[in-house]
């Protein structure tokens, strides 16, 4: 083996190529037998004709031993300009990925990775959403060696800032908060019940062990009409307090630790109890800036600030660093994290444009008549009655639509532009001029109709979390805001102070 540095090589002119870790099929094969492994098991043991069955285990083991092979086979190889990495047997792929593009890199380490040494790295690149090379797995030296390879290329030669400043570090109370406030339960909910439904359980043993059962008072009132009522009303209640429970365990073991640095020019982001997660977001990347506030954030003074990048994990939507800038924070801490970010941004600026007057009464026919359609579909079914059922909800859709059109807005400072909106979660989003693709203008045969008009700006990576979309606007104002930002974008393409 070549003793030689890599990076002398490499300045030199020379390639340099590296495998992945010896126990990468270890750690790359944990992933499919995860998900196929229950699956084929409950097939094979539990299916009435057994002799088919075990086909159904033919599409697993396909799978894991293409995903072996690529493993054995992959290679990466270091170039004085970019980053090529090569895998397959039969169908070679290689990707070539040029140091300076690098925009995001994550570091995974679970703990099995932290006791061998050895860790997971995913690059991407602003081209697209899937990532650009997941190295799984490679020796903690190999991290060091691939990171300075992409800041050599960055001009950063190399050296890590001496002393990263500390942006947020959340205690341990605030991590549970979030937990609590965000945690989806609802679905798992909906299933328990189901599944309660569907077996017939009987919940009376159940009660009757944790509640006073010896009264003839109580007896009585357990066999009434409304005793089905209450009974799973407790059911209900306990469940979506222990879900809740169980979602703020989960952000502690997701969150723990969870601290933000500004290093040079970018934030890198460190969390996790089991997994330990290290991702870096490069500042000059960041598309679109975005505070989220619920219904429970709002009342307890606390918010979220998430950021869009050039380019995403699609598949790893979930993971804080590559999109979730503060899971949490404190409203009197907000603007400054913002502003960390992103220097100019102001995201509750003066002069909002609120939407056309008559936009409430638009939202409100279009919900009604969706009301009432279904309305009409049950009357068959349950009589004249079922118009009664829909006041209920076109009282809310009136409510809704009230909250929504006070709430929406649209404004523009010195150098971007920023969007409010939500109804029952409110965002507010900030996009740079800099950072704009594409600004379009549209108005629908509705929209003509009202005098309305749907700004909708789109900046890189083309995903919804991407793009700005304002509707309702009055026609006219729309088209100043559109002549505003096409001059504006014009601008800053030329580099021209905004």
């Amino acid at each position: 083996m070549d003793s030689t540095p890599s990076d002398a090589r490499v300045a030199a002119g020379a390639e340099v190529r590296r495998r992945l870790h010896p126990l990468s099929p270890v750690f790359g094969l944990a992933a499919p037998i995860r998900q196929f492994a229950i699956p084929a098991i409950l097939v094979v043991f539990f299916a009435r004709d057994a002799g088919w069955a075990w086909w159904m285990v033919v599409p697993f083991v396909v799978i894991i031993v293409s995903e072996l092979a690529k493993l054995l086979t992959m290679t990466y190889t270091f170039t004085p300009r970019q980053l090529v990495v090569r895998h397959g047997v039969l169908s070679r792929t290689e990707r070539q990925i040029p140091y300076e593009r690098v925009q995001n890199v994550e570091l995974v380490q679970s703990a099995l990775h932290r006791m061998f040494g050895v860790a997971e790295v995913k690059l991407q690149t602003g081209g697209g959403a899937e990532l650009d090379a997941h190295l799984r797995v490679i020796s903690l030296p190999a991290v060091e060696e691939l990171r300075h390879a992409v800041l050599s290329a960055k001009g950063d030669n190399g050296a890590e800032e001496p002393h990263p400043t500390t942006i947020l570090r959340l205690p341990l109370g605030e991590v549970l908060l979030h937990g609590l406030i965000t945690g989806r339960g609802f679905i798992v909910l909906a299933a328990l019940m189901g599944l309660l439904f569907e077996f017939d359980i009987d919940l009376q043993p159940y009660f009757e062990r944790v509640l006073p059962t010896g009264s003839v008072v109580w007896r009585d009132a357990m066999s009434s009409p409304g005793a089905s009522i209450f009974k799973w009303g407790v059911v209900f209640v306990t469940a979506l307090v222990g879900l809740r429970l169980l979602a703020a365990l989960w952000a502690m073991v997701r969150l723990y630790g969870f601290t933000l640095e500004r290093t040079g020019d970018g934030l890198q982001s460190r969390y996790g109890l089991l997994t330990r997660v290290s991702a870096t977001i490069p500042r000059a990347r960041v598309q679109v800036v975005s505070v989220q506030e619920g219904v429970w954030h709002r009342w307890l003074r606390r918010a979220a600030v998430r950021v869009e990048t050039a380019g995403r994990f699609a598949q790893e939507q979930n993971r804080l660093g590559s999109q979730w800038v503060a899971p949490i924070v404190r409203r009197e801490a907000l603007e400054p994290l913002v502003r960390e970010v992103q220097p100019d941004a102001e995201i509750d600026p003066p002069g909002w444009q609120p939407v056309h007057p008559r936009a409430r009464i638009r939202i409100i026919r279009r919900q009604l008549v969706v009301i009432a359609l279904f309305a009409l579909m049950l009357t068959p079914s349950f009589g004249p009655v079922a118009l009664l059922f829909g006041l209920p909800f076109a009282a809310l859709a009136v409510w809704h639509a009230r909250r929504l059109t006070a709430r929406l807005a649209l404004a523009l400072t010195p150098t971007s532009i920023v969007s409010r909106t939500g109804a029952w979660d409110h965002r507010r989003s900030v996009a740079r001029f800099a950072r704009i693709q594409s600004v379009s203008c549209r108005r629908s045969p509705f929209d003509r109709r009202w005098r309305m008009a749907t700004i909708s700006v789109d900046t890189a990576g083309g995903a919804a979390e991407h793009r700005i979309v304002m509707p309702y606007l009055p026609e006219d104002r729309a088209q100043e805001i559109y002549t505003r930002l096409c001059a504006e974008v014009a601008r800053a393409l030329r580099g021209s102070p905004s």
